[in-house]
């Protein structure tokens, strides 16, 4: 019913508006509807991007959201594992929405190195810690729930304070984000590459190379000025 309502909605309203790009191709193959992509994005302020830029140093590793499963946590630790390894300068912030405690723990019993679990609420404080850093995590279970029409939100944070992203192969993420370099795409099921790849990406040279684009992408995609430019073309 869901879906029928979806479709008739779809072929008849004057505009379809999709929250990410695998939503747009679905209506497209299925609806032969041309969407407009309204991603989870936020309305563009680079303040915290401008006071905080150079705080990494090109060796802060972030990683913010909600835990959903036990192997997202043992994913995200794999990955930083083998960061660690690549760069063992590199310095890890994760800010949880829960299970921080678990966290804790989970660093230390997977011997991960030079890192902090900060305990904030609000996307403010959250902010305010992610622009200190250099590269982001986005790291998902593909066994939970669906992810293939899921656009994480927190890349649009990172993004408007200037981090590039590594994150799961199979969540939904704009053309444009993946046209421009500023993601690593791990493989199925958060499998790590074993070309070098992604050591050439988490190089400081490059994540300094990324900051620019990120910001650009950000502020095209403005929350405010996507919504106002799709209810001008009504």
């Amino acid at each position: 019913l869901y879906e029928k309502s979806d479709e008739l909605a779809s072929r008849w309203s004057d505009q379809t508006w999709v929250v990410c790009q695998s939503l747009f191709d679905y209506k497209k193959e299925n609806y032969g509807v041309n969407s407009h992509i309204v991603p989870n994005s936020f309305p563009f302020d680079d303040s915290l991007y401008v006071k905080n830029r150079r705080s990494g140093g090109g060796r802060r590793v972030v990683w913010t959201g909600s835990i959903l499963t036990p192997r997202q946590i043992e994913h995200i630790f794999r990955l930083c594992l083998e960061i660690q390894r690549l760069r063992t300068e590199m310095e890890f912030w994760f800010v949880p929405a829960n299970q921080t405690e678990n966290f804790r723990t989970s660093a230390k019993s997977f011997n991960l190195h030079n890192f902090s679990v900060f305990d904030v609420v609000g996307q403010v404080a959250s902010r305010n810690l992610v622009s200190q850093c250099d590269l982001g995590i986005a790291l998902y279970d593909k066994d939970y729930g669906s992810t293939q029409f899921i656009e994480p939100i927190k890349i649009w944070e990172y993004m408007m304070c200037g981090l590039p992203f590594i994150i799961s192969s199979e969540p939904s993420v704009n053309n444009r984000v993946k046209e421009s370099g500023i993601a690593y795409f791990l493989g199925p099921d958060n499998q790590i590459p074993s070309n070098d790849t992604l050591q050439n990406f988490i190089s400081p040279e490059n994540l300094f190379s990324l900051k620019d684009e990120c910001l650009r992408i950000a502020k095209d995609f403005d929350a405010v000025d996507v919504i106002e430019r799709n209810l001008k073309l009504i």
